[in-house]
């Protein structure tokens, strides 16, 4: 997609999507670390679609909120 259309494709999907504001600030820094096997099998699982499977990350931050959250 060329720049010059990414103002007419925000347009038509800004009702399918929220901005996150914490403490007044829009631009959030965070980390986010993924756990998986050595062979990257659950990452390739997740790839080739299968559904039945498991995930770990952690995410570090969101600006200054501090938060820490794992799923």
């Amino acid at each position: 997609m060329h720049f010059n259309r990414i103002s007419s494709v925000l347009k038509e999907v800004i009702s399918d999507y929220k901005v996150l504001e914490i403490n007044d600030e829009l631009i959030l820094e965070y980390n986010t670390e993924y756990f998986d096997t050595s062979d990257n099998a659950m990452y390739l699982a997740h790839h080739n679609g299968k559904e039945s499977r498991f995930q770990v990350e952690a995410t570090l931050g969101y600006g200054v909120s501090g938060t820490v959250s794992w799923k």
